[in-house]
């Protein structure tokens, strides 16, 4: 999907709901529905994060799974760790629908890299080399149902490089994600 007709579902979904605010005399005085968002980003069958919160129908929420690691590096042969960032930051902004109330149109941002596999040092016999990053930057515009967990599927190739020959890898991630009116 590309980013105009993503731009476009959006802008639809958000004046479909000020339309129906207006006609029904309440665009002023109602107060914004309150959303419970929860969700895990997994690779495979491992969770690499997960995440919960209450948010207003249309704002943001934010979460992330960075994280500082260290490798030792090449050139250095007195074996000083090298740092690196790798991780990700998800997004995910929840908008009740029109005209099923139980549906709940999500714009989904994940942005981040992940290591795919770590060079060996030469300065050295053993020890983790310098990593092999793949950046990863999804963007989505998802119909869910309240209260049904919903699976968001995504895809990463890289290339594991050796010696040899170049060889196509496949990655597999899944952001599973459950969006509920909040009740006070």
């Amino acid at each position: 999907m590309n980013m105009k007709k993503i731009a476009c579902k959006s802008i639809v979904a958000l004046l479909a709901t000020f339309l129906l605010n207006v006609f029904a005399g309440n665009a002023s005085s109602k107060t914004p529905t309150e959303l419970e968002v929860s969700g895990a980003l997994l690779y495979g069958n491992f969770v690499i994060t997960s995440f919960a919160d209450v948010v207003r129908d249309g704002a943001t929420l934010e979460a992330s799974s960075n994280t500082k690691s260290r490798y030792f590096a090449d050139n250095n042969k007195t074996a000083k760790p090298e740092p690196y960032e790798h991780g990700f930051t998800i997004k995910v902004s929840p908008l009740l629908g029109f005209p099923k109330p139980d549906t709940v149109y999500a714009r989904i941002t994940i942005d981040g890299n992940t290591v795919m596999r770590f060079l060996v040092p030469k300065s050295r016999p053993a020890g983790i080399g310098r990593p092999q990053l793949q950046g990863i930057n999804v963007v989505s515009l998802e119909k869910l149902v309240e209260g049904k967990e919903s699976v968001i599927g995504f895809d990463c190739t890289y290339v594991n490089i050796n010696d040899e020959k170049p060889e196509a890898r496949n990655c597999r991630y899944r952001l599973v994600l459950t969006v509920n009116k909040h009740k006070t």
